[in-house]
């Protein structure tokens, strides 16, 4: 295909058994004022009539490309199949329960194209009900708008909660092919966009344009334990230990072998993730010792072991906050 046809932005939007409130965010996608975007639907073998729908808004509408797997990759096989279907020198990934302001893209790539140094475009964030209604707001989710990439890197891994809604936001596709991507572990999206931010600057723009759906059957709520999260990820059950915090580590450090850095600031990385791991150091004990800590949670030994959970919060809180005085 010719350079001219391409469209400036590719939106790639997994899915699996996404009837209930796909046809509002098939909806919502098609009402930007950037027109300028193809659409990729990725249906992760759906058993309901997600299929159906997807099929009837592709039919409508020529920038809607529709592609249903034949079993279930798991999400993040899914995710990522999404990107290499994907043309367009801007891509987003939009999950199939959000909903965006119509402006939304328009903005995100007047932001891009007005500053070549900024890789990822995201607006604030507006947490909504299954029923549309307004829960909470998230205020400045990244602060990663430094232009030193020890710093940013500091900032996005080490505080102790973080919003990963800037997953969803516009990033320039040159860039994403030089991260894992997503791996087939309990937060690999925090491992990608850890990638990023050493990558390049962020940006947020200061309006709510971006609407994340909470509702009882999103991956975090729907799935009860850490091995059904697990099995989400990766399309079947297995077997293996979790040690969710150990491949948290492991993608931290895989990401950093096709990323540029001075040997400098590869050391002030390393230095980061050393403090990473004391930060953790409780939960990646544990997960070595699988008769305290068995399926995400701590057993009955593990509880004794660990001690009080509000006085360890409250430590690692304060632990947290001398570490990001030094960035």
């Amino acid at each position: 295909m010719a350079a001219d046809d391409l469209p400036r932005v590719s939106i790639g939007l997994p899915v699996f058994n996404g009837e209930k409130y796909i046809a509002e965010t098939l909806d919502s996608l098609l009402a930007q004022s950037f027109r300028d975007f193809e659409l990729i639907i990725c249906d992760n073998a759906s058993t309901d009539g997600t299929g159906a729908i997807c099929r009837t808004y592709a039919e409508a509408d020529p920038r809607i490309r529709y592609h249903r797997q034949t079993s279930n990759l798991g999400a993040c096989a899914n995710y990522d199949m999404t990107f290499r279907m994907s043309r367009a020198p801007y891509f987003k990934w939009h999950a199939h329960d959000d909903l965006l302001a119509p402006e939304f893209l328009e903005r995100m790539v007047a932001v891009l194209d007005g500053d070549p140094t900024c890789i990822l475009a995201h607006s604030q964030t507006i947490r909504i009900n299954g029923f549309g209604v307004q829960t909470m707001c998230f205020l400045d989710q990244i602060d990663v708008d430094s232009d030193d990439p020890v710093r940013r890197f500091a900032r996005w891994v080490l505080p102790l909660a973080r919003n990963n809604s800037p997953i969803f936001g516009l990033i320039r596709r040159d860039v994403m092919e030089r991260t894992p991507l997503h791996g087939d572990f309990i937060a690999s999206d925090r491992v990608f966009l850890a990638a990023i931010t050493l990558l390049g600057r962020s940006r947020i723009v200061p309006e709510p344009l971006f609407f994340n759906r909470d509702h009882p059957l999103t991956s975090t709520r729907g799935q009860k334990t850490q091995q059904d999260r697990l099995s989400w990820n990766r399309g079947g059950s297995s077997r293996r230990p979790i040690l969710t915090n150990w491949r948290i580590l492991k993608g931290f450090l895989d990401a950093l072998g096709p990323i540029g850095l001075t040997g400098r600031e590869r050391l002030a990385v390393y230095r980061v993730l050393m403090i990473w791991c004391w930060l953790n150091r409780s939960e990646l004990a544990l997960e070595l010792m699988l008769p305290l800590y068995l399926n995400g949670r701590p057993t009955r030994l593990g509880r004794l072991v660990l001690g009080d959970k509000r006085k360890r919060r409250l430590a690692l809180r304060r632990d947290v906050t001398r570490a990001l005085r030094r960035f």
